[in-house]
């Protein structure tokens, strides 16, 4: 089998595993709403705030999932360049009794070779992108959900008050303002 043929071979195993795990799951389509993410969140009512986070929660599942396949893409592509320059290294010193950085040299200037170089260089730019898109709807859904919780807190808080009257942790914590009491030196 030919080194062609064997390329074609692994980028068709690859072809076909991504197909099963998109039939198996389901193609993840980008949500349709990019709007930017929202300034003063103060401003917003607690619904409009969990609007935001399952928006930027969809985003991050996609981005999740784009950065999963820009991952096996910059794999695969990175597997296709040593290869193929590994082979390449093997038949020229075969040929030369040459130092490894000559044949080196003389093996990035192979066409092919660079191809598959520059295709592994694309894939690894896009897994970069693709991942920071990610971390950002992370970050965006921690906000938010911080957000949430806080006010959460607050409304716990003013509830066990209404209830219970004026109480305070174990600790010295007013459950109303978030403060610690300070205590008293006698």
């Amino acid at each position: 089998m030919s080194d062609g043929v064997k390329i074609t071979a692994m980028i068709d195993r690859y072809k076909a595993l991504k197909k099963n795990v998109v039939e198996r799951y389901g193609k993840i389509e980008a949500p349709k709403d990019k709007t930017r993410f929202p300034g003063n969140l103060s401003s917003l009512s607690d619904d409009e705030i969990v609007n935001w986070l399952a928006h930027y929660t969809e985003w991050q599942v996609y981005a999740g999932v784009q950065a999963g396949e820009a991952d096996a893409d910059r794999k695969v592509a990175e597997s296709l360049y040593k290869n193929e320059k590994s082979r390449a290294l093997a038949r020229l010193a075969g040929d030369k009794k040459v130092r490894k950085f000559e044949l080196d040299a003389d093996i990035d200037n192979d066409p092919e070779i660079q191809k598959l170089k520059e295709r592994w260089q694309y894939h690894e730019a896009a897994y970069s992108l693709e991942n920071s898109y990610k971390d950002g709807f992370e970050k965006y859904c921690f906000v938010l959900s911080r957000e949430l919780t806080r006010r959460l807190k607050g409304e716990e808080a003013r509830f066990r008050k209404d209830k219970f009257g004026d109480q305070e942790d174990s600790k010295g914590y007013d459950l109303l303002n978030n403060e610690e009491e300070e205590e008293a030196i006698t």
